[in-house]
C-alpha cells in the first residue's frame, strides 16, 4: 500500500467514520469480484469443453482398439487354419513316406528271393 491509499483511508475514516471506509472498500473491490466471477465461469466452461474433448478422444481410441482387436482375431484365426492345413500336409507326407518305405521293403523282399535263386542256379 502506498501513502496515497493510506491517506485516502484516513480521510474517509475521519469524514464519515467506519461506514464510509467500508463502502469505499466494497466499491473498490466490486470490479475485482466481477472479474473473479467471470474467470470462474470461464474456467468451468473450459473444463467442461476439455472433458468433452477427452471423452471424444477416448471414444475414438476405443473404436480404433476394437477394430485392431478384430483384425488381430481374424489374423489369429487365419493362422490357426494355416497351422491346421500344414499339420494335415505333414501327416499326409509322412503317411506317403511310410507307404513308399513299405513298398520299397516289399519290392526288396520280392527281388531278394529271385537273386538268391539266380545265385543258386549259377
Amino acid at each position: 500500500m502506498g501513502y496515497n491509499s493510506i491517506g485516502s483511508s484516513c480521510i474517509l475514516l475521519l469524514a464519515g467514520g467506519l461506514d464510509a471506509l467500508q463502502t469505499a472498500a466494497i466499491i473498490a473491490a466490486l470490479p475485482f469480484s466481477v472479474i473473479m466471477i467471470l474467470m470462474t465461469v470461464s474456467l468451468i466452461k473450459s473444463l467442461i469443453q476439455e472433458r468433452k474433448a477427452i471423452d471424444q478422444k477416448e471414444a475414438r481410441n476405443r473404436k480404433e482398439m476394437n477394430e485392431e482387436l478384430k483384425l488381430i482375431k481374424e489374423e489369429r484365426e487365419q493362422l490357426r487354419k494355416e497351422r491346421k492345413r500344414l499339420r494335415e500336409q505333414e501327416k499326409a507326407r509322412k503317411k506317403e513316406e511310410q507307404q513308399q518305405k513299405r513298398k520299397q521293403t516289399t519290392d526288396a523282399k520280392a527281388t531278394n528271393p529271385q537273386n538268391k535263386d539266380d545265385n543258386q542256379n549259377k
